[in-house]
């Protein structure tokens, strides 16, 4: 049939994106280009002091500063040229994490922890902890944006982000990185980005900062440059210690109303994969109750998408979703759409409003032997989508689909969820779901059009 070739060319496609291999960032770090700045942190000659005593200015860093020989205290950095030893010295008191730290000096003078500061950091809450303003930029200039990072705690990898926003405050660019523990060496990271349209100054922060373990590191040599020729940036904008695969699984209850009224269980998984050029997500959710050899409610969805330059203000994606529950009239209902989203706004670790619209083909076996719908039918999609972040803790997300016939807008279906997810740790979650679904016409008249489910799980994410 027709629709089943599309949709196998559609998976297939799609399974080759999954396995693209990225291009490494290592090899476009457009060396050869134009210095416009660099923060070195100075301290460069022997007879400048071990710690600098003056601070950064608070426009770059409002944190604490600490010159101290062993100790930079809560929420602090220090800019000094060797680590701290947090291990018992002559002369220093005790510490507590007695086996946890090692020296190390500046990142260009490693061997020689005579001459070069750094920036060490102690910091558990996500903050910038540098900012840089460039002015007098052009329309689609091709900047690299990069930072030397270290991991100063010997047993945790340390989460750094390198933000791009305009004199706004919109962040058009950004990336989450990892410093690796096992990797205790001067590592490199980078982005890179092409100033906007109607924008002429940028402001490049670097954010850091985890609840619990993870908030100890350094940094160094921070540059930003102009690259030479635009085939620098054509490449994944990924270094290789980039964390890029998310994983995620969750178990919980669910209470149905509508055409299904009971409790039941639920259970879903996800994993996505993030990139600059090319990303994917796929999910599923199964849900099932049965009392006494009756069946009360069996429900899969599943999903793939793929995005096309997710990270910039106007990103193409593909998508497939499947779902069967014979409560529903759904014998099956397989979606193809493709489409853009747009970003709207998007703060780090704070906000993200966007909007996406998308052409959608429905193939639809309903579970009536006589209906009054046809089995083939094309849609629109409109998405609009809000997370929002409340504290340390808390995350809203709200997602609304409202997906109109092409033949009939009379023919509709307008679904909305908004989830609270709740940080219990570092790696899980209390998750509180509430769903609604209106569809205007129905098979037969044996079904309602609104269905309503309320749901908690524990979920864990990687």
């Amino acid at each position: 049939m027709i629709w089943a070739k599309h949709i196998r060319r559609t998976i297939l496609f799609i399974g080759w994106i999954l396995f693209i291999q990225p291009i490494d960032a290592h090899n476009f770090e457009c060396g050869e280009g134009t210095l416009l700045f660099k923060e070195d942190f100075g301290g460069n000659h022997v007879e400048d002091a071990a710690r600098r005593e003056e601070p950064l200015p608070d426009s770059i860093n409002n944190l604490n500063y600490s010159s101290h020989l062993w100790c930079l205290g809560y929420q602090a950095y220090g800019l000094r040229k060797e680590a701290i030893i947090r291990r018992k010295l002559a002369g220093d008191p005790p510490h507590i994490y007695s086996d946890w730290y090692a020296d190390f000096g500046d990142h260009t003078y490693e061997s020689d922890t005579t001459k070069g500061y750094f920036m060490q950091i102690d910091l558990d809450y996500f903050n910038p902890v540098y900012v840089h303003k460039l002015n007098n930029l052009s329309h689609n200039t091709q900047l690299y944006f990069s930072v030397w990072g270290h991991p100063v705690n010997a047993s945790s990898d340390a989460p750094i982000t390198l933000s791009i926003e305009d004199s706004n405050g919109y962040t058009f660019k950004q990336r989450d990185f990892v410093i690796d523990h096992e990797n205790y060496a001067w590592q490199k990271f980078g982005i890179f980005f092409s100033v906007p349209e109607d924008v002429t100054s940028i402001v490049c922060k670097v954010y850091c900062g985890a609840s619990g373990s993870g908030g100890d590191l350094a940094l160094d040599d921070i540059e930003i440059r102009q690259c030479s020729s635009t085939e620098e940036t054509i490449a994944s904008t990924q270094n290789s210690n980039e964390k890029k695969w998310f994983f995620e699984a969750s178990l919980g209850g669910i209470f149905n109303s509508g055409n299904i009224n009971d409790l039941g269980f639920n259970t879903a998984g996800e994993i996505s994969r993030n990139d600059s050029l090319i990303s994917f997500l796929t999910n599923y959710k199964f849900i099932y109750k049965k009392d006494n050899e009756t069946l009360r409610n069996k429900e899969l969805k599943a999903s793939i998408k793929t995005d096309i330059l997710q990270y910039n203000r106007w990103s193409p994606f593909v998508a497939i979703e499947f779902i069967t529950n014979k409560f529903k009239a759904y014998d099956y209902k397989i979606s193809a759409l493709t489409g853009v989203k747009l970003r709207i706004y998007d703060k780090p670790d704070l906000c993200s409003y966007s909007i996406s619209a998308a052409f959608m083909f429905d193939r639809v076996k309903y579970t009536p032997e006589k209906s009054i719908l046809s089995e083939r039918n094309y849609r629109l999609s409109l998405r609009p989508k809000i997370r929002q972040k409340i504290g340390d803790v808390l995350t809203i997300n709200c997602i609304s689909f409202y997906q109109p016939s092409f033949e009939n807008f009379n023919d509709y279906i307008f679904d909305t969820s908004v989830n609270f997810d709740c940080k219990i740790s570092t790696h899980f979650f209390i998750c509180t779901g509430f769903y609604h679904e209106y569809r205007s016409k129905l098979p037969t008249e044996d079904y309602k059009r609104n269905d309503f489910s309320t749901e908690v799980s524990l979920t864990v994410k990687f």
